[in-house]
């Protein structure tokens, strides 16, 4: 979960910042957290869904985040 709630959202700012590598962003991005999620699964720390929800909990949770900051960097605009 934290790993797709903090790399997700690192990829967000940086997609955000170099638009023209996009799909790479979030293609490598995609790619970490499927990674880290596989070795829980491998090294017989969690089972299979308890990565499944953790990975919900997760992307529920950057969405929160992300509407948070378009939400404050349109509040910020409007106020200048």
């Amino acid at each position: 979960m934290i790993s797709l709630v903090i790399y997700g959202f690192i990829s967000y700012v940086l997609a955000k910042e170099y638009p023209q590598y996009k799909k790479q962003i979030y293609a490598a991005t995609t790619l970490l957290i499927l990674t880290i999620g596989f070795s829980r699964l491998y090294l017989g720390v969690h089972w299979a869904t308890d990565v499944i929800a953790g990975y919900a909990a997760g992307l529920l949770w950057l969405i929160v985040c992300t509407r948070n900051l378009e939400s404050a960097n349109t509040n910020k605009l409007s106020i200048l």
